[in-house]
């Protein structure tokens, strides 16, 4: 049941202090584009803050006076992020000093997270740059030196994507708020997987850093199902290819480990992203479906591969060598006696033997049932001949990139890709065959650092420069920035987007909201506007309002007056469970200062301590009443209307025409509440028992609970448009 008043009602219109909250601080440095809406807080731009500071000169001497220099004009410029909202950003200030870095003479680029954590680098290389022993030492602490020659002009970079086994949860979700490429990736991904996972995306646990033990671990075990972990691997990979690219770095070559072929197949242009993402998919329901009494073991071997080999040759049963990672790691896989009794052997010559937690031994015959449903499944998808090399693990040879006029591409690149996940990743002689092309610059474009380290053992006697993009021991940023800064200073110099550029995410441009709140309390303003609706024609001079009476209020009314004044948002918003911090945006003064001033005005329950309080129903409890005096205006009730309506002509209230007025494009028409319980859905005060944190629900009936069982429901999805 649902009533409209006639007359001409008042629609609330944001006060000045609403309004003022999407303007920026006049004084706000943290603030790089000011037409960008915040999003971010300050604790939460400082977590994904970062750059890199990159100086050259003749020789390590006067390397070091630049540095000295750069250090004093960057570190006396003003309050920095670290200590204000609105201070000067670390990401653009040391983006303007490195501007005309050109890979000449001696070098050096400096990575930092945190102006301290700058000034602390900074002083150390100061110190220590002068000695070259030090400089390995260096390297360690984010400081990078060098007066070597940089990687030939003509030398070729390969990307390396990683596989299952690298993934964690929380990969690349710093990133996914600095870059906007990096979201959309994920946003691509959800949308291509949510109905393959039955309605579950694959951002809403893996896209997370906030989540309690209990949701961590949840989350990890799912990400260790292989239908959830190569897709969202494949996602991270591409997310992170995505990144590099905002930086201007593209490979000349590209080739990924096990999974990571698709993620390259991707890159190459073989796959398109929605292709390779449904195809890791189905790799892994057909792999997860293989049904055998022996789905078999894997194991990891660290030792030379020609010893592995004479291992191997002894044991009677089926056993390979599954992964050929480098020369001195290997993983085997086979039947689950062969595999043990590789172990056994292995451990008695005091050669290291893992176990892997697989569920099936992959990259063997064991999973050979698995490859023929996946060609199938291959072979509906558009598939081209690859626009730039890549190399399959099949045989460690390039995919062909010309058409053979007897067979389509699509045969053409099957061959290669189809018999992929029962056969041995040749991945040693894949390096070498990018090696041989001419790729000196090994970039591992995903999670963790696994293929960096094999391209090390693999290419240890030979020039060549390994890099490692994401490691959650450093964290995203931290990870990305470092691979830039030793590229920059190895001759591959990255592009630095603009303070506005949409490379960067609004929320990451927009500054921290504190920069944008703070205006709040500077600018208020109590005069109330009106807006005209469609529904009605306004006078330019003057607007009829319905009548508003001045009645008693309750707590809740006093409090939610008092928080607003406080916090600069609207009253309506100062109810129930709202959080003072980060409901509203208070600071632990800005709280205090309130609860001391009702403490001043009102009876308080003494025996709480308002120290613990974190919401507007926490106070309510404390507090044993409002003064007699306190009156708001409200709304008349839908019983009073028909006085209101004769009444109008005699209270109007004058209103500066529509054109001298403000406007907001943004207006409230309603809102929508779920309402548990199945008798009093329509009660009048439905709303204001939700806005006060009360709760509707009530338990469900037996006879209900027992019709629902009689249903023998094994299963109930709810698909995109709402129906179960």
């Amino acid at each position: 049941p649902t009533s409209v008043p006639t007359p001409p009602a008042p629609i609330p219109v944001p006060s000045a202090e609403e309004e003022v909250i999407s303007k920026p601080m006049s004084n706000a440095e943290s603030i790089l584009d000011k037409s960008a809406k915040p999003s971010l807080s300050w604790e939460e731009l400082k977590a994904i803050e970062g750059g890199v500071l990159l100086l050259e000169s003749e020789d390590i001497e006067s390397l070091q006076s630049e540095l000295q220099q750069a250090t004093e004009d960057l570190l006396s410029g003003g309050i920095n992020f670290d200590d204000d909202p609105a201070g000067r950003r670390l990401s653009k200030e040391l983006a303007a000093a490195s501007e005309g870095f050109t890979c000449k003479g001696a070098r050096m680029a400096i990575i930092a997270t945190s102006w301290a954590q700058f000034e602390k680098r900074s002083s150390l290389a100061l110190k220590t740059m002068a000695g070259r022993d030090k400089w390995e030492f260096l390297k360690s602490q984010g400081v990078m030196i060098t007066d070597g020659a940089p990687v030939p002009e003509a030398a070729k970079v390969a990307h390396m994507y990683p596989g299952q086994g690298s993934q964690y949860v929380g990969m690349t979700h710093d990133l996914s708020l600095r870059y906007s490429s990096v979201a959309e990736v994920w946003n691509r991904a959800d949308k291509t997987m949510v109905d393959i996972l039955d309605g579950e995306t694959l951002s809403s646990f893996v896209l997370r850093s906030d989540l309690s033990d209990e949701e961590k671990k949840e989350a990890e075990r799912k990400l260790k199902q292989t239908e959830y972990t190569q897709p969202a691997m494949l996602t991270a990979d591409l997310a992170i290819d995505s990144v590099l690219s905002d930086h201007g770095r593209l490979p000349d070559m590209v080739a990924g480990h096990s999974l990571g072929e698709y993620a390259a197949l991707m890159v190459s242009g073989i796959l398109g992203m929605d292709g390779a993402l449904r195809a890791a998919a189905a790799r892994g329901t057909e792999m997860g479906s293989v049904v055998i009494e022996d789905t078999g073991l894997m194991a990891s071997i660290t030792a030379d591969y020609n010893i592995i080999k004479d291992v191997l040759s002894t044991i009677d049963g089926y056993v390979i060598a599954a992964n050929k990672n480098s020369p001195r790691m290997t993983v085997i896989a086979g039947d689950s006696p062969s595999v043990k009794e590789a172990i056994r052997r292995f451990e008695g010559l005091d050669i290291t033997a893992v176990i892997l937690p697989t569920s099936h031994a992959f990259h063997s015959t064991i999973v050979e049932p698995a490859a023929e449903p996946l060609r199938k499944f291959l072979d509906g998808l558009e598939i081209n001949l690859p626009e730039i090399p890549i190399t399959s693990n099949v045989d460690g040879t390039f995919y062909p990139m010309n058409r053979d006029e007897n067979r389509t591409p699509k045969e053409q690149i099957l061959d290669k890709l189809a018999p992929q996940m029962s056969s041995p990743v040749e991945w040693t002689k894949q390096i070498e065959t990018m090696y041989k092309a001419g790729a000196r610059v090994f970039v591992e474009v995903g999670p963790k650092r696994a293929l960096t380290m094999f391209a090390n053992q693999i290419l240890e006697d030979k020039p060549n420069l390994s890099v490692m993009t994401n490691h959650p021991k450093f964290g995203g940023v931290a990870s990305i920035m470092n691979a830039l800064a030793t590229m920059a200073i190895a001759g591959r110099p990255y592009r630095w987007p603009r303070s506005d550029s949409p490379v960067l995410t609004e929320g990451f441009r927009a500054g921290p909201l504190e920069a944008w709140e703070s205006a709040v309390v500077e600018s208020k303003a109590t005069k109330e506007e009106k807006l005209e609706t469609e529904s009605q024609v306004v006078s330019e001079e003057i607007i009829e309002a319905a009548v508003v009476e001045e009645v008693a209020v309750d707590t809740a009314d006093w409090l939610a007056t008092i928080l607003s004044a406080a916090s600069g948002y609207p009253a309506k918003f100062c109810y129930g469970q709202v959080n003072l911090k980060t409901g509203l945006g208070m600071n632990d003064e800005a709280i205090e200062s309130v609860l001391k001033s009702i403490s001043k005005q009102v009876e308080v329950e003494s025996s709480r301590d308002p120290a613990s309080f974190n919401t507007a129903f926490e106070i309510i409890e404390w507090i044993k009443g409002v003064p007699d005096s306190f009156s708001m205006p409200q709304k008349s009730t839908e019983s009073k209307v028909v006085e209101s309506q004769s009444r109008v002509a005699e209270k109007t209230v004058q209103v500066a025409p529509k054109d001298h007025r403000k406007s907001n494009p943004y207006v409230v028409t309603g809102v929508s509440l779920g309402l548990p319980g199945d008798r009093k859905v329509f009660d009048e005060d439905n709303f204001e028992k939700l806005v006060r944190g009360e709760t509707c629900i009530q338990e469900v009936s037996d006879d209900y609970k027992q019709k629902i069982l009689d249903k023998k429901i094994v299963r109930l999805i709810k698909g995109r448009d709402g129906q179960a």
